[in-house]
């Protein structure tokens, strides 16, 4: 008997070892894929962040980091209008699409930002809702920045304006 249990234990004991492997591979895993998404996020020119239902934020990349002039780790578990102004004025703008994406349903809209040197830029905003289920945990944003696009569509508009006033001119003198 005591050899069996003997053995038992010495059995137990390597399926122990081989379950903590496993799980000490599975949580390398983890973090290494953790570590790739994070790289990848922090790639992007776009402010990229996540909230939760109860609007703090679980994630935010470089980036966004860089827009409000925080760290990750101090912007986790904040709500934007812990920032202060003028954050806590956008995040009342914001209020309604909050609910909506809160409510299932994605929202996409230009807004009017001012970064923090106080200049004013134009973003396209993409809120995208995390379900689980029937359930709204939370959503992501998607912020880019479009205020040299806008520039450039001004520029255009008045070049062409230009262009048919120099065709009118041209027609009148033509005429």
């Amino acid at each position: 008997e005591r050899t069996r249990a003997a053995a038992r234990r010495g059995e137990l004991q390597r399926e122990d070892e081989h379950r903590r492997a496993r799980l000490q591979q599975a949580l390398d895993d983890r973090e290494a894929a953790e570590s790739f998404l994070r790289l990848v996020a922090d790639m992007l020119p776009a402010r990229l962040s996540y909230w939760g239902r109860d609007n703090r934020c679980r994630f935010a990349n470089r980036a966004f980091c860089e827009w409000h002039g925080v760290t990750a780790e101090q912007m986790l578990g904040r709500r934007i209008v812990d920032l202060g102004p003028p954050w806590d004025r956008r995040a009342r703008a914001n209020a309604p699409h909050v609910r909506a994406v809160l409510a299932g349903q994605p929202q996409r809209f230009e807004r009017e930002d001012m970064a923090r040197d106080g200049s004013r830029r134009v973003s396209l905003a993409c809120y995208e809702p995390d379900r689980r289920g029937d359930e709204v945990v939370g959503f992501v944003v998607l912020a880019f920045d479009l205020t040299a696009e806008k520039a450039r569509e001004h520029e255009l508009a008045a070049a062409l304006l230009r262009a048919e006033a120099a065709t009118r001119a041209k027609s009148a003198f033509l005429a």
